[in-house]
């Protein structure tokens, strides 16, 4: 299982789910009104609960359905960035937080942990729906290579130390293609001195 976005397996359905309406209907996020998402029970447990901010912003908010929904909505793809506390806790997410109920849906166990429904109504009365079983990353649902592409170049980007992000597209080309078929770690450290 690869995760598509920086955030728990079980938000990478529902997070799928808000870009895909966002592009669909070139949707923003202050024309929504509300927003519904339905998980299984054992998911809910994982990511349902009311947003808080408590001793690590970072992993409440990778551990949070409607965090991730809001911050999808206002900022699109998440980025390893827009997790850092500091992001996490930026005021201008909280009107749209208010706005978002996570509930437990029993039913949605016939369909796989990863399940997820979202209804979202927009300020105009509009109401957008989609559903999924299997969540981008899962067995099923497995990525594109463009997807895969975009996590590695995300994490390049977010590297802390200076080297990585002094990395050349082809530099990062090269080490992205030593990775798919490397049979010596010692090609890989060559790679890694920018």
């Amino acid at each position: 299982m690869f995760k598509q976005f920086p955030s728990c397996g079980v938000t990478q359905g529902v997070t799928a789910l808000v870009l895909q309406l966002a592009a669909q209907h070139q949707l923003q996020a202050d024309a929504v009104a509300s927003a519904t998402v339905r998980l299984p029970p054992y998911a809910h447990r994982l990511v349902g609960q009311p947003f808080k901010i408590g001793a690590n912003p970072r992993v409440d908010a990778q551990f949070s359905a409607a965090w991730c929904v809001a911050n999808a909505l206002q900022r699109g793809r998440p980025q390893l960035a827009h997790f850092e506390p500091a992001r996490v806790a930026d005021a201008s997410l909280l009107p749209l937080l208010q706005r978002i109920t996570v509930l437990a849906d029993p039913a949605l166990d016939a369909r796989g942990h990863t399940a997820v429904d979202l209804a979202i109504t927009t300020t105009d009365c509009r109401l957008l729906q989609a559903c999924l079983d299997t969540a981008p990353g899962y067995p099923g649902a497995g990525l594109a290579e463009a997807q895969h592409q975009a996590r590695f170049g995300d994490c390049l980007a977010y590297a802390a130390t200076a080297a990585p992000r002094a990395v050349s597209p082809q530099h990062a080309q090269a080490l992205q293609a030593a990775l798919g078929g490397l049979t010596d770690a010692r090609q890989l450290a060559t790679l890694l001195v920018a």
